[in-house]
């Protein structure tokens, strides 16, 4: 729906309302796209709980998740896998200083321009490009075989975000979604 049609408002009125019935805050989830979008979802629950006259009775109310979905996944991890407390988030401008820094170590060199296939991907110039490249390689389900050199250049990109311990935001969701797979894992035991 487009920008203005209350989107917000209707499902500001429906987390008031689910609430209103006797359902426990922590078991609401609402995705938004941006965190300014959660806080003004967050700050409409409240006016309509007001508006009803439960906001002052209610408890509980910060142990709903009002934010983006990468919000969830990393709070997810964080909370109920060991293993991924000692990791940090990598935003835009750090994930492309770590790229640069590391750009020999994760094959980005190796990888040729379609405009020129005898020259590789360059330091700072290609740097965007190759963040790119990898978010889509990572983030679809890709049934053929990728070219040898840029599914090295993929293994050694996220095996050196892990080795350093830094999280993208697509490796957020793939680690999430890779643990809610596993059969026995903590997080998929306390979804549950």
């Amino acid at each position: 729906a487009c920008a203005g049609s209350g989107k917000t408002t209707f499902v500001a009125r429906r987390i008031a309302y689910l609430l209103s019935q006797g359902n426990e805050p922590e078991n609401i989830i609402a995705f938004t796209y941006t965190e300014r979008a959660a806080a003004e979802l967050n700050n409409k629950i409240v006016a309509e709980l007001r508006n009803r006259g439960i906001f002052d009775g209610l408890r509980g109310f910060a142990d709903m998740f009002i934010g983006t979905i990468h919000g969830w996944c990393l709070k997810a991890l964080l909370d109920n896998e060991i293993g991924y407390q000692k990791f940090s988030v990598l935003d835009d401008i750090k994930l492309r200083l770590f790229v640069d820094k590391n750009y020999k170590k994760i094959g980005m060199s190796s990888i040729k321009k379609l405009d020129n296939p005898s020259v590789g991907m360059k330091i700072f110039t290609d740097t965007e490009r190759f963040i790119q490249l990898m978010n889509i390689i990572r983030e679809s389900d890709l049934d053929t075989t990728l070219p040898p050199n840029i599914q090295e250049a993929k293994d050694k990109f996220e095996g050196l975000l892990k080795e350093k311990c830094f999280f993208d935001f697509t490796m957020i969701l793939q680690e999430a979604l890779r643990r809610l797979q596993e059969e026995g894992s903590d997080l998929q035991t306390e979804l549950r």
